[in-house]
C-alpha cells in the first residue's frame, strides 16, 4: 500500500477545500509503478480477496483504491470514507479477463456534501486512474459502460461524455421524455442501495403487478418504495435498463497491459 504524509496544516480543522484537492490531485508515478509492474504477482496472490493498491489520508478523512481479481474478473474499486469511516463515495470498475479494455461501472454513490467533491469530480478523478494506467501501458482501456435504470444517472453520465450504446436503448429513453405518464419512478431498498434521492425507472404497461406488490414497503403510503434484494431487483418485469458507454482512444502500442 502506498501512504502518503498530510500535507501541512492544522489536522482538527475542517477545511474541505483542502481535503478536497489534496484527494483530486494528479496520480504521481510513485502511487502507480511500484504496485503495477509487479500486478502480475499481485494477482496470483489475492485468490479471491482484494488489495489497498493506493491510499491518502488527510484530516481522518480515507481515499483508497482497491483492486481484486476473482473468477475472470478484474476489479478497481474508489472509495472516500469519512470521519465516521462511512463511504461518502464509491465506485467500482470491472473488467472480464476475456474481453480486456472493456470496462464496467457497475456500482456509483456519491454523497459528497461533507468534503465538497461531486460525483462528476470523482468520476473524473476515478477515470483519470484507469486513463494513467493505460497510457504507461498497465491496463488496455477502450471503453466504460454503464446499465442504468435511473433517468437522473442516465443523464448525469451523459454530461460527463457518456453516450447511449445503441438504437433501441436511444428509442426507450426518448420515449420516457415524450411520454412520462406512460412510466412509474420506484424507489428501492436494500442492504447496497437503501433508499437513495433517483428513482428507477419502470414501464407500466410491462409492470408484473403481482411480483411488485410482494416487495412494496408498508412503511411508505405511494406504493412506490420496495424493500427488495438487489439481484430480485434486476430482474423485475418492467424495470427500464439503458446502456451508456464512453470510448478512449490510444495507441496500440500504449494500450497494452505490460507483461513481467
Amino acid at each position: 500500500m502506498n501512504k502518503f504524509e498530510q500535507p501541512p496544516g492544522n489536522p482538527e480543522s475542517n477545511n474541505k477545500e483542502q481535503i478536497k484537492d489534496y484527494f483530486l490531485k494528479d496520480f504521481s508515478d510513485e502511487e502507480i509503478d511500484p504496485v503495477w509492474t509487479q500486478i502480475e504477482k499481485l494477482t496470483d496472490s489475492l485468490q479471491g480477496r482484494v488489495k489497498a493498491i493506493l491510499h491518502r489520508s488527510i484530516q481522518r478523512h480515507d481515499y483508497v483504491v482497491n483492486f481484486g481479481h476473482k473468477e475472470g474478473v478484474r476489479m478497481l474499486e474508489f472509495q472516500l470514507t469519512g470521519e465516521d469511516k462511512l463511504a461518502i463515495a464509491h465506485l467500482v470498475f470491472n473488467e472480464e479477463d476475456e474481453n480486456p479494455g472493456h470496462w464496467e461501472l457497475p456500482h456509483r454513490f456519491v454523497h459528497s456534501d461533507e468534503i465538497a467533491i461531486t460525483g462528476t469530480e470523482f468520476l473524473n478523478q476515478s477515470e483519470n486512474y484507469l486513463r494513467k494506467l493505460a497510457e504507461k501501458g498497465y491496463i488496455s482501456l477502450e471503453e466504460i459502460h454503464a446499465f442504468v435504470s435511473q433517468p437522473t444517472v442516465a443523464s448525469w453520465l451523459q454530461k460527463n461524455g457518456y453516450e447511449i450504446a445503441n438504437e433501441e436503448d436511444k428509442r426507450s429513453f426518448d420515449d420516457y421524455q415524450d411520454n412520462p405518464d406512460d412510466y412509474e419512478e420506484i424507489y428501492v431498498f436494500d442492504d447496497r442501495l437503501k433508499y437513495g434521492r433517483d428513482p428507477f425507472l419502470f414501464k407500466s404497461s410491462d409492470i408484473d403487478s403481482d411480483q411488485m406488490t410482494q416487495f412494496i414497503d408498508p412503511g411508505y403510503s405511494d406504493g412506490r418504495h420496495l424493500n427488495v434484494h438487489h439481484g430480485i431487483f434486476l430482474k423485475m418485469k418492467g424495470l427500464v435498463r439503458i446502456k451508456l458507454e464512453k470510448k478512449f482512444n490510444f495507441d496500440d502500442k500504449d494500450n497494452v497491459a505490460k507483461k513481467e
